[in-house]
């Protein structure tokens, strides 16, 4: 990715240079990585500050930075050499610690030119996790689902007050027809009064309609921010598979009732000794574990994916053997195909 600071960008994009930027950034990528090595370069401008979207294909020739040690000439098998001059894949040689720190010294001498300047090199500074990012979007997205709740209650209430309205209207109107069979005395008061409520009525019907065109653009705003919040999230999911993995894990925990620190324990990929009751949603039962160990290692089933490992099972199946240790216990027998016995 390629940015400056959100002050420098905007005094780019104010001035009518972001194209020329655009540009030096794609001759230094080219420059860089070379012509026939750059994919793609993408200019984001939905987001408060502009930056390039950048793909480079590790194309390198030349010999390996951890070559292996050649064998001494009296060994009995020899091998051919490739040759050194081969095009090959190579991400280390790209992206190595040294070369990353070039990348950004020729990055600023050639964004100089724009009043764009080098951060601080070697900088102790801290950014908030990747998790409590997460945890904060996630914070801000119920805000503005409690939000959103709470105006469909007040819309709600304000369209039964009108009804409301509307019926006693329709009521007086009801009662001036039948005063005019008996007496016309009253006619003109009950005129007056309908005429009121009418223009009682008119102009809570042009407020609502002014509130609720108001709470449209309400919602439709939350709606925005909710939608650009869950994409945030999904790329977060695709660049960082793990912390939804990790998540599934937490809900596993807390489905079964285990408490927040232990939790963190386990997460912190520690070993724990458990005794007490776990309940099982399949089963909707608890089960007791006694000195059981627990831990969160990864799915031999399923490469890349984490399991809940309590006594060398997974949590789901330590249920279902303590389900049958329970019927077991009480003179019921399950036999496959056959159903249960007493």
């Amino acid at each position: 990715m390629l940015s400056g600071s959100p002050e420098g960008m905007k005094s780019i994009t104010e001035q009518g240079k972001l194209d020329e930027w655009y540009e030096d950034n794609i001759n230094w990528l080219k420059q860089t990585f070379g012509k026939e090595n750059l994919v793609s370069a993408v200019l984001h401008l939905d987001e408060k500050t502009p930056h390039i979207h950048a793909t480079v294909v590790p194309i390198v020739t030349g010999e390996r930075r951890k070559a292996k040690l050649e064998k001494p000439e009296d060994s009995k098998k020899k091998y051919k050499k490739k040759n050194a001059n081969n095009a090959r894949l190579c991400t280390d040689d790209v992206m190595a610690w040294d070369k990353l720190k070039t990348y950004q010294d020729t990055y600023a001498q050639a964004m100089g030119k724009f009043g764009l300047q080098r951060g601080q090199e070697g900088s102790e500074a801290k950014h908030i996790s990747t998790q409590q990012y997460y945890r904060d979007l996630y914070l801000k997205n119920e805000d503005l689902k409690k939000d959103n709740s709470i105006l469909e209650v007040q819309k709600t209430t304000e369209q039964k007050e009108l009804n409301k309205l509307k019926s006693q209207a329709n009521t007086e109107r009801i009662k001036e027809s039948i005063g005019d069979l008996f007496t016309g005395s009253k006619t003109k008061r009950l005129e007056q009064e309908n005429a009121e409520l009418k223009t009682k009525v008119q102009s809570l019907e042009t407020q609502l309609s002014k509130e609720k065109i108001v709470k449209q653009q309400i919602i439709k705003t939350y709606e925005t921010k909710i939608e650009e919040k869950q994409k945030i999230i999904d790329k977060i999911f695709d660049y960082f598979p793990e912390i939804k993995e990790k998540l599934f894990i937490i809900r596993l925990c807390e489905k079964i009732r285990l408490g927040a620190n232990l939790i963190k324990e386990l997460l912190a990929g520690k070993r724990m000794i458990v005794s007490g009751n776990l309940y099982s949603p399949e089963h909707n039962q608890s089960f007791k574990a006694d000195q059981s160990q627990m831990m969160i290692d990864e799915n031999p089933k399923e490469k890349g994916k984490l399991r809940l490992n309590i006594d060398s099972l997974d949590i789901y199946d330590w249920f279902r053997t303590k389900k049958q240790e329970f019927l077991k216990g009480i003179g019921i027998s399950i036999k496959r195909g056959k159903g249960m016995g007493l």
